[in-house]
């Protein structure tokens, strides 16, 4: 049986207490309604597959090997991150703040980035592939080696100056 309590800026799950600066190396947390959660600088390598966070504060957070496959993290603010390796696919992220995240070797496969601030992110070694980038913003981000095939963007999307975007094809 899965139990959310929530008390002030904190909530109790399943046990682990969220909040920040909380260790949750290892939590089992999929599934879970962890919405406008304050996990500012917590560590989560942990398994939050199918979880809620929507509006979630994660700035400055250490996600390295998180598996978020399928979360809502819509809206959340993730500035500062760190999501090295991270497998993010199939997550939603539309709205999302991931200024100057870390994002190297993430895994963002068929992740909804719609409106997503990217500004500064380091995606080196990221795969993106089939992700849609419509009107996110990826000035000043790092895609050196990133797997870009079959991303969808628009004529809002903002690319690193003098980055080439990948071209779509036309159904």
């Amino acid at each position: 049986i899965n139990t959310v309590t929530r008390y002030g800026s904190k909530m109790r799950v399943n046990g682990y207490v969220i909040e920040p600066g909380a260790d949750l190396t290892n939590a089992l947390l999929q599934d879970q309604d962890l919405s406008g959660a304050d996990l500012r600088g917590a560590t989560l390598r942990a398994n939050l597959a199918n979880s809620d966070l929507r509006g979630a504060n994660l700035t400055g957070a250490t996600l390295k090997f998180a598996y978020l496959v399928s979360a809502n993290l819509q809206g959340a603010n993730l500035s500062g991150a760190y999501l090295k390796s991270a497998q993010l696919r199939a997550a939603d992220l539309e709205g999302a703040i991931m200024e100057g995240a870390n994002l190297i070797d993430a895994c963002l496969v068929n992740a909804n980035l719609r409106f997503v601030r990217l500004n500064d992110a380091n995606l080196e070694d990221a795969d993106l592939r089939g992700a849609d980038l419509s009107g996110a913003i990826l000035t000043n981000a790092i895609l050196d080696d990133a797997r870009l095939d079959g991303v969808s963007h628009d004529a809002a999307t903002r690319w690193p100056s003098g980055f080439n975007p990948p071209t779509q094809e036309v159904s």
